[in-house]
């Protein structure tokens, strides 16, 4: 498709009528053997997983539930997580919101 009707080819989307419209151009003209509805509507739905992926989803809910002996996942960088290893929670350092940001858990490396 030439770059001068890309204009003509527009998805509007937005999730919640609170957040502010996407506008997408598509670039691409398909053909293929499925009626235009399907094909309409694969395409919203491919350009939404898109948007999902990319997209970084802020906290809904702020819980305070850290303490003091609780266990922790050690997230290391070269093993599946389910060989994480477990740790205790030893110290807390809350901000200056009063919202925990830092703890130190005790580790043998």
């Amino acid at each position: 498709m030439h770059s001068n009707y890309t204009r003509f080819q527009r998805i509007f989307w937005r999730n919640s009528p609170a957040e502010q419209l996407s506008i997408y151009k598509l670039l691409i003209v398909a053909f293929g053997t499925s009626s235009a509805p399907y094909l309409a509507t694969r395409c919203i739905k491919q350009i939404c997983l898109l948007n999902t992926l990319h997209q970084r989803i802020k906290w809904k809910i702020v819980k305070n539930d850290l303490k003091i002996g609780g266990f922790v996942s050690i997230k290391e960088k070269d093993l599946p997580p389910s060989n994480w290893r477990m740790g205790r929670i030893s110290e807390i350092h809350p901000g200056k919101d009063h919202l925990i940001k830092l703890v130190d858990v005790p580790t043998n490396k």
